[in-house]
């Protein structure tokens, strides 16, 4: 299972592997290029699944439309474990 770690620019994307050798090597220039580093990380067996939990808790921000929303998703793990 794998660890992502997804950044936000307006309504771009982009993630990482934590896991990755050049991890915070390539997060700092995500940082340099104004990407926001979210405040939980997704686990998820293939990057496809990932990318639909982190699509899933953008959606409720919307829906909520509200700061206050992301109280819940600080430091929290989504994982696939059943």
């Amino acid at each position: 299972m794998a660890t992502y770690q997804f950044f936000t620019k307006k309504k771009a994307y982009t993630y990482l592997l934590v896991d990755m050798p050049d991890y915070w090597e390539s997060e700092s220039q995500l940082l340099q290029q104004g990407f926001e580093k979210e405040k939980f990380l997704i686990s998820a067996p293939e990057t496809s699944e990932a990318i639909q939990k982190y699509r899933a808790v953008e959606q409720c921000r919307r829906k909520h439309q509200s700061s206050a929303f992301d109280f819940m998703f600080d430091m929290i793990t989504f994982s696939s474990d059943h």
